[in-house]
């Protein structure tokens, strides 16, 4: 699994400044932009926003 730090350091400042802002759609998309970031398989992020099983990755 490939880390790509610039990404994810971006996608973290933008998640706590969507916390402290209160705006839950924007945090979900530092979400999004952190998976990616980490290099994240696509299917886990979208089976666990669709109620995959019971919160465990596969």
């Amino acid at each position: 699994m490939t880390i790509n730090h610039k990404l994810l350091i971006q996608a973290q400042q933008k998640a706590r400044a969507a916390r402290q802002d209160g705006d839950g759609a924007k945090w979900m998309e530092a979400n999004e932009e952190m998976k990616k970031a980490a290099g994240m398989p696509w299917y886990l992020g979208n089976l666990m926003q669709h109620g995959g099983g019971n919160g465990q990755a596969f």
